[in-house]
C-alpha cells in the first residue's frame, strides 16, 4: 500500500497543473489500484475476486503478458497524457487492458505523430458507474515497414 502511494506521489510531483487535471478526470488513482492489484494477485487470484470475472477466460499467455505490461506502464504514470501515452499494446491490448479495469470505448480520435505511428485518444465509460475518462494509445503500423526477409 505504502509502494503504491510513493509511486503514486512521485508521479504527482512531476506534473504540471495541467497533467495534474489530466491525471484526476482520468481517474488515476482508481486504475493504478487496479493495475497494482492485477500485478500483484495475478490472472488467476485477480479472476476470483474481480465482479465481472475479468481477465476473460478466453484470453491466452499472450494476451495475458499485453495486459501485464499494460500495468506495469500503469504503474509508470503512462496513458493519462497524449505525451506520455502507452506503448506497445497495439489495439487489441489496450482494449483489453481497459476490459480488465471495466471500462468500454466510446469514442476514439487518432492522430499521425509519426511516419508509422497512430496515436488514439479514446474516450471509455465505465461500465457500473458511467463515469468517463480519456486515455492515449501510441500504435506502430507494422504494416507500412517492410520485414527483413523482404530486403533479400
Amino acid at each position: 500500500m505504502f509502494k503504491q502511494l510513493d509511486r503514486m506521489n512521485k508521479i504527482i510531483d512531476a506534473l504540471s497543473e495541467e497533467e495534474c487535471k489530466l491525471f484526476t478526470e482520468s481517474r488515476f488513482s482508481y486504475i493504478m489500484s487496479k493495475a497494482n492489484q492485477y500485478l500483484k494477485m495475478g490472472p488467476e487470484k485477480y479472476r476470483r475476486k474481480d465482479f465481472f470475472g475479468m481477465p476473460d477466460l478466453e484470453w491466452d499467455n499472450e494476451d495475458l503478458e499485453v495486459i501485464a505490461e499494460g500495468c506495469r506502464q500503469v504503474i509508470q504514470g503512462k496513458g493519462f497524457t497524449p505525451d506520455r501515452p502507452f506503448t506497445g499494446l497495439d489495439i487489441t491490448g489496450f482494449s483489453m487492458l481497459f476490459s480488465l479495469f471495466h471500462f468500454e470505448k466510446t469514442k476514439v480520435e487518432t492522430s499521425i505523430p509519426g511516419e508509422g505511428q497512430f496515436l488514439d485518444k479514446i474516450k471509455m465509460r465505465h461500465v457500473m458507474d458511467g463515469g468517463e475518462v480519456i486515455y492515449y494509445n501510441l500504435v506502430e503500423d507494422n504494416f507500412s515497414k517492410p520485414d527483413d526477409s523482404e530486403k533479400n
